[in-house]
């Protein structure tokens, strides 16, 4: 079987219309075990699923991606997606 690559997103949805407002790559500095940290999931959790951000998340995410993710209003959520 081969590996895949993983790029995780925080992507914001508009809290009215659900639609996808903006998106966001998440920098490999943050790596698996330190969102794992954040998001309080166990270590054998590879994260594939769609976490919602709270405001602790949102704090530290801003940091890593430059922009405030607390002053825009979207509903966020980290999200991965496999590259081939």
């Amino acid at each position: 079987m081969s590996e895949h690559r993983v790029t995780r997103w925080v992507r914001g949805y508009d809290k009215v219309r659900e639609t996808m407002n903006v998106e966001y790559r998440i920098p490999e500095s943050m790596t698996l075990e330190v969102l794992q940290r954040l998001f309080g999931v166990e270590a054998d959790d590879p994260m594939f699923e769609c976490y919602p951000v709270g405001s602790t998340q949102a704090q530290v995410l801003s940091g890593a991606l430059g922009v405030d993710l607390l002053k825009q209003d979207c509903d966020y959520f980290v999200e991965a997606e496999a590259e081939a």
